[in-house]
């Protein structure tokens, strides 16, 4: 009998590959639709075939995915930007007491996940609401018990882990919920140098970018490169790239597996699912060249995007500089491996069409149109001014009054200026390539919020929530008029 690794192939199939799956997927807190959307959007526009056709429910941060199969469910986590983590439902059960709790757990197939004596890392999490059993410390200690008995290792909350489990245990109702990621997805991989008191969570950063190219009717519903739309990408307080890189990610469709892969072969860590006992499906190696082919023609076709980090701090200059590099690194690297032909060769160029510049400036002081080519063109603008640790409350207002005069300098005249130079009319020009300024900003309180927009009446703009280190942070989504 055919088999993957030491489980018999007739097991693997019964309980991975055949069955529909439930999944269930995180999204950082105030972003659950951004999140649900690109799930959607991933789904309607997947490369792995399937008979299968999933439905998607957000409450409550979460978002459950059922009717699901397995090889769909990789390519999400392989695809996915803003989701935090995107598990398997592997049990499920009524449970009131200890004893029908470890019933429960036992009852999962964890051979096919955790190979005998290979002594792997599970990080174990637990929430219990409305249950008899509310004390966690207890879903905790049993999973704990079957981890040791299948010769695991229990990984604590603060270290790197190979596997996580989910025991969610609501109205006295379990749902046992294996990670297909192990580690965050948040944790991209090309952040090597940190620089900020407080760095914006990657998953965090990139859901506030979809929701401000949202609101600039520039979010693709079908997938595809967004590069088109702008010329330029502009980020004063660059910090350590967070926004920059996010960005890129946004615009250029980029999968985020690139930055995990290291080895570019179906085994590397960078996955939890790689790890599982029952192997990894040839078909996940078919997709990851799938989607590095399809990075290579995207770039292939790509104007050059003009990527402008600027920043007054000299350490964060070098440490976004040094994470540049990562970043690239491992994109050009993924282009690279992807045969551009029947030949199989690989492309001639494959540096991604980014023109990097990183400028050791006072935002505040500069008018920010000496940051941009004098040939208009559409800017997106990111800004994660700071907030908090990082300065005092009392200059908050202050700072972002004149943030909103350099933003309101730029969306009042960027197009009208460069236009009219070249002796184009702004009435001859398509409006979906009009130049123009779309961006947001993170403001930390109602004065700073309320001190941007009066100093900045040329924008139409949308203010949402969400939170950030406790915080509770105003996100105002923003273009010109």
């Amino acid at each position: 009998m055919p088999s993957f690794g030491t489980i018999p192939q007739r097991t693997v199939k019964r309980h991975i590959y055949a069955p529909a799956h439930r999944a269930v997927a995180g999204s950082g807190p105030g972003f659950t639709q951004e999140t649900e959307t690109e799930l959607r959007m991933l789904l309607d526009g997947r490369l792995t075939p399937s008979r299968l056709n999933p439905t998607i429910a957000a409450s409550h941060g979460r978002i459950s995915i059922r009717s699901i199969d397995y090889r769909s469910l990789i390519e999400l986590v392989l695809r996915s930007t803003c989701a935090t983590d995107l598990g398997m439902v592997v049990g499920t059960g009524t449970v009131q007491s200890e004893k029908e709790l470890r019933s429960v757990i036992s009852a999962v197939e964890w051979r096919l996940f955790f190979e005998p004596g290979a002594n792997a890392r599970v990080k174990v999490r637990a929430e219990s609401n409305a249950s008899r059993l509310y004390h966690t410390g207890i879903l905790k200690d049993a999973m704990s018990e079957i981890l040791v008995a299948i010769g695991c290792t229990e990984s604590p909350e603060d270290e790197s882990t190979d596997h996580a489990v989910t025991l969610r245990l609501t109205n006295n109702r379990l749902q046992i919920v294996l990670s297909l990621s192990g580690e965050r997805l948040w944790r991209r991989g090309y952040r090597s140098s940190l620089s900020a008191v407080a760095p914006l969570r990657e998953d965090l950063a990139q859901a506030a970018i979809r929701r401000a190219l949202r609101f600039a009717d520039m979010l693709p519903m079908s997938g595809g490169s967004l590069s088109t739309g702008f010329d330029t990408v502009l980020v004063p307080f660059a910090g350590s790239g967070t926004l920059a890189f996010e960005s890129i990610i946004a615009l250029c469709d980029v999968p985020p597996f690139v930055f995990r892969d290291n080895s570019h072969t179906v085994a590397s860590s960078g996955y939890a699912f790689e790890r599982f006992a029952f192997g990894v499906p040839p078909s996940v190696a078919w997709l990851k060249r799938r989607l590095r082919s399809r990075l290579r023609d995207l770039f292939s076709g790509m104007e050059k995007i003009r990527l402008r980090l600027v920043d007054s701090y000299a350490p964060a200059c070098e440490a976004s500089t040094a994470n540049w590099d990562q970043f690239r690194g491992r994109i050009t690297q993924a282009i690279a491996s992807s045969p551009s032909g029947p030949e199989g060769t690989a492309p001639a160029s494959p540096e991604p069409p980014i023109d990097l510049e990183c400028l050791h400036e006072d935002v505040l002081v500069h008018d920010w149109r000496s940051f941009l080519a004098q040939n208009g063109g559409t800017v997106f603008l990111p800004l994660n001014p700071p907030y908090g640790k990082r300065i005092r409350t009392s200059e908050s207002a202050s700072i972002y009054q004149r943030i909103g005069r350099r933003v309101d300098a730029l969306a009042a005249d960027r197009g009208a200026i460069a236009h009219v130079a070249k002796g184009v009319p702004l009435s001859g020009i398509d409006d979906n390539r009009r130049p123009r300024v779309a961006g947001f900003i993170l403001c930390p309180d109602e004065s700073s919020w309320r001190a941007f927009m009066r100093a900045a009446p040329s924008l139409r703009s949308e203010t949402s929530h969400f939170m950030q280190g406790g915080m509770d942070i105003r996100l105002c989504a923003f273009r010109n008029r």
